[in-house]
């Protein structure tokens, strides 16, 4: 299957653009930071709280070595808030698969509060 039949890339919808929006949002970022995109977006993920826990995958052991790299890397207060504002509860658009080859599921979807709303939540 070729990587744009997903909706998620599917041309047509405007979710590849959108999406490739994101990603520069990343890429421009961890250029400015000197560090990959990816420890870029992992050493977001990690940033969020202890209670959250970032599980790439890889294939390669080059790029486990590089997402290790993430641990050492660092975000400043407004790095954190301009990826925030980049990517708000729901920012990505379109399904990462397929939806005849989906499974219905009862389950909604729940998008990932940031740490400052997590902070903002009663004890």
């Amino acid at each position: 299957m070729h990587w744009i039949a997903k909706p998620l890339f599917a041309p047509q919808s405007g979710n590849l653009q959108r999406n490739l929006k994101l990603a520069e949002t990343v890429q421009r970022l961890a250029r400015q930071k000197g560090c990959a995109a990816s420890q870029l977006a992992l050493a977001w993920v990690l940033a969020q709280g202890e209670d959250i826990v970032a599980i790439p995958g890889t294939k390669h052991v080059r790029c486990l070595e590089e997402n290790l790299g993430a641990i050492q890397l660092r975000l400043s207060a407004d790095e954190l808030r301009r990826l925030a504002e980049a990517f708000p509860w729901v920012s990505r658009q379109g399904s990462a698969t397929i939806p005849r080859a989906c499974k219905p599921s009862t389950a909604e979807s729940k998008p990932i509060p940031s740490a400052a709303a997590r902070a903002a939540w009663p004890a």
